[in-house]
């Protein structure tokens, strides 16, 4: 069972972002369950294997909340 080694996260929140939120659509697009909360928000956990450093929920939520409306809006 191997670890999985953290790459050294961006210090700017706008550099984060730049990498979360293609990672949040990814994750919409492959929908597994395993991915998301039971309010059908991405996982810290899943966002952080996705990009390799450790993403928090305060970070995920304003962008997932984004990323939904841009889906809804294509709908």
């Amino acid at each position: 069972n191997q670890k999985a080694v953290l790459a050294v996260a961006p210090d700017d929140q706008a550099a984060r972002n730049e990498k979360i939120t293609p990672a949040l659509r990814a994750l919409a697009e492959r929908n597994a369950r395993g991915d998301f909360s039971a309010g059908g928000v991405p996982t810290s956990a899943a966002v952080t294997q996705a990009v390799g450093w450790k993403v928090e929920p305060s970070e995920i939520r304003p962008l997932w909340t984004l990323i939904k409306q841009e889906m809804n809006a294509q709908a």
